[in-house]
């Protein structure tokens, strides 16, 4: 795990160092995440035909190198709490 945390890094500050702007969260419909081990990895939870130009594979995991990562595992968290508590009302 510690190899894997030290590659995420590493490419998540050479993204940062490509340009001084932060990339917008991709679009909740397409791009999902799950964080792992103390919240410290991510794993990519979209498809993954689609792929994203984050995306690390290491086997048969698929972790995301977002810069934001972070962020976007707490959404996908949120959004699946969200729909657990008010679920769609059926017609």
């Amino acid at each position: 795990m510690g190899q894997i945390l030290s590659v995420l890094d590493r490419k998540s500050r050479r993204d940062k160092a490509r340009s001084a702007w932060i990339p917008e969260l991709p679009d909740p419909a397409v791009c999902a995440a799950r964080r792992i081990n103390g919240g410290r990895l991510v794993l990519c939870r979209a498809n993954p035909d689609r792929r994203c130009e984050f995306l690390l594979v290491c086997r048969d995991l698929l972790f995301c190198g977002h810069p934001r990562r972070r962020e976007i595992a707490d959404r996908t968290r949120d959004m699946e709490r969200a729909e657990i508590l008010n679920p769609p009302v059926q017609n």
